[in-house]
């Protein structure tokens, strides 16, 4: 895809490397984009021992960026032999999209894994492949021994950037040493396919330089396209690209304007616009972007002045590229990347914007190949379309039949009930996720009162179904992606630390149950008297048992005596009343662990008399019992 790459990357190197000078002139070659002219003197570096990491890393960007994916892979092979610590998380893309490309299944797999930990899992947008049966494809008649890219329908024509014709222009490109692109039309029946010749569009849109992407408006009075600045260029000396506007008037294009989207520092490219004509998407490598180049959309006002871009987000955009945005009037959204773990180089993407926390699909196979797949256009509602692609030997438009809707392709129903622990009683507003191999949360759904459940997901292999709620152990299992529907009945189990706390609860309460007659009628002693009585015992015969049962609590045994007698004196009885109850509990296999002591005296009575008479005195000669909080 060198040619169209040159549109795709464009964006990158304006900034990366206009200020790199130390290497000269080879720099300078990278720097204006001339790439082929900056490989021959990266390689006579190297001939000449003079490679080093910056060398190696450059001929293997530009070998890339030209789509020549075997001299990239012998580069970037280099550098990760020499450098493996130095290469970056893009780097490592790069690497493994061109081996895959190559064929090198088992070492682009390496190597992926080196993306992936470098950029970190939340950044991975992973995808969903749809399979090989739900598309046909065939190369489209018309294709010339060039290059052409970038098909789009309005009305009974096809328009679409093409090389041919270009033969003999003594401007050529720098970046490929290749013809510049101009925009052509040819007449085409949705059924079977394009006939007669076809044409350059007549006015003012093609000129000595690239123009591609057309996107014509719904009533046909203008065409929006990419193309170079026709006047200025940047700080850096660069002829950036930005989306122009003509209007159709006595069968020419004609009236080009400058969009107000465009900036002579950055890049803006490949229109698309929604059926109703008041979005456009594009792409562009502007400041403030996630990856190399992200995609935005932009309100068309009813003047046909544009609003403020808002980029697409982290949903959809990579650390990588993204370009060739095609939407399809169903609030879906079809694109081109390098930054997903694809089949390698540009795969053909698509984004559900009605179901935001679905994931992308990728359309599989055979849309998407080894090399350089983009432009995806749908033209019918019966399905047919048109993709480009570098697949053979130049870029070339292929057709398209769509056998299902895509956003049917890879979805699977779930519903079930959710019970839990220690009853079957139905778990509430549990957390019902289904989570990627990367971790990536692409379906949720919560369950209700009942426990009940029903969502769609996208089947995506290695998936797993992960159910959480609070007081459960986290449910997991691989989620089975046959069908088109499952249901789920899940038991969920108590987690060690509720466990612990209801089993806490229930002996709190158990214990607080016999305790209540012992607080409510005490034990209590004759005057100067510790021994328990035989009635007093069998009363704590029933603590015992329920002591016995628990492991979690504390009990506390409080003594008490009236108040004659010296306060030391007093003391010390209470004490060994309480030491009385504590030595019969023990005796009946209560752990003494949980056991304690505390002797009051005559400081807590229970009556306030100031001359108690016997009955008043025997009141206050207790035992209390407590909890240990």
């Amino acid at each position: 895809m060198k040619y169209t790459t040159y549109i795709l990357v464009f964006f990158l190197f304006a900034a990366s490397f206009a200020q790199e000078k130390d290497l000269g002139k080879a720099n300078e070659f990278f720097s204006a984009l001339s790439f082929s002219q900056a490989i021959k003197k990266y390689e006579n570096m190297v001939a000449e021992g003079q490679g080093n990491i910056h060398v190696f890393r450059q001929l293997g960007m530009a070998h890339y960026y030209n789509a020549r994916y075997t001299d990239a892979e012998k580069w970037y092979s280099i550098l990760y032999e020499k450098w493996p610590d130095s290469i970056t998380a893009i780097e490592y893309l790069r690497y493994a999209q061109s081996l895959q490309a190559n064929g090198s299944q088992n070492k682009a797999k390496k190597m992926y894994g080196h993306y992936v930990k470098g950029i970190g899992q939340e950044h991975i947008l992973d995808f969903i492949d749809t399979g090989d049966d739900h598309y046909t494809i065939s190369i489209m008649p018309g294709n010339s021994d060039k290059s052409e890219y970038g098909a789009s329908y309005h009305e009974g024509k096809l328009y679409f950037a093409s090389a041919r014709g270009r033969e003999n222009s003594f401007i050529v490109d720098a970046w490929t040493n290749d013809p510049f692109f101009d925009l052509y039309q040819v007449a085409l029946d949705p059924e079977s396919g394009p006939f007669g010749e076809a044409m350059r569009l007549k006015g003012h849109v093609n000129t000595a330089f690239h123009e591609s992407s057309p996107a014509i408006t719904p009533d046909g009075k203008h065409l929006y396209f990419t193309a170079t600045h026709r006047v200025n260029t940047g700080k850096d000396g660069i002829v950036h690209l930005g989306i122009f506007r003509a209007t159709h008037k006595n069968g020419k294009w004609k009236k080009v304007r400058n969009l107000s989207i465009n900036g002579k520092e950055f890049n803006n490219a490949h229109p698309s616009l929604t059926n109703d004509g008041k979005t456009l998407y594009f792409v562009s490598d502007r400041e403030g972007g996630i990856g190399q180049t992200d995609l935005y959309k932009v309100a068309i006002n009813e003047n046909g002045s544009l609003g403020e871009p808002v980029n697409l987000g982290p949903e959809i955009n990579t650390p990588g590229r993204e370009s060739f945005p095609y939407s399809d009037g169903e609030k879906g959204l079809y694109f081109s990347s390098d930054g997903y773990l694809g089949l390698g180089g540009y795969d053909i993407y698509f984004k559900d914007l009605t179901q935001p926390q679905n994931a992308v699909i990728s359309l599989g196979k055979p849309i998407n190949s080894n090399k350089d797949d983009y432009a995806f256009h749908l033209i019918s509602e019966n399905g047919v379309g048109f993709f480009s692609s570098n697949r053979g030997d130049n870029d070339d438009i292929y057709q398209l039949t769509q056998l299902n809707p895509i956003n049917k392709l890879s979805e699977l129903v779930l519903y079930g009930t959710i019970t839990g622990e220690p009853q079957e009683q139905a778990v509430a507003k549990a957390l019902v996720r289904i989570v990627n191999e990367f971790g990536r949360t692409i379906a949720e759904a919560k369950s209700d009162s009942a426990g009940e459940f029903m969502f769609k997901t996208p089947k995506q292999a290695g998936s797993t179904l992960r159910i959480k709620k609070d007081g459960y152990k986290t449910y997991s299992q691989v989620l089975d992606l046959t069908g088109s529907s499952q249901e789920l009945m899940v038991h969920l189990q108590e987690s060690e630390e509720a466990k612990a706390y209801r089993l806490r609860n229930q002996e709190k309460s158990l214990l607080l149950a016999a305790l209540s007659p012992l607080n409510e009628d005490p034990i209590s002693f004759p005057f100067e008297k510790t021994a328990l009585s035989d009635y007093e015992k069998t009363r704590l015969d029933v603590l015992a048992e329920v002591m016995k049962e628990q492991s979690t609590h504390t009990l506390v045994i409080v003594g008490h005596t009236d108040t004659r007698g010296s306060k030391h004196y007093n003391m010390k009885l209470s004490e060994n009343r309480a030491l009385a109850a504590k030595t019969y509990l023990v005796s009946k296999g209560v752990d003494p662990t949980y056991l304690k002591i505390q002797g009051r005296g005559e400081e807590e009575p229970i009556n306030d008399c100031i001359h108690c008479n016997q009955e008043e005195h025997q009141k206050n000669r207790r035992l209390q019992f407590r909890l240990q909080e």
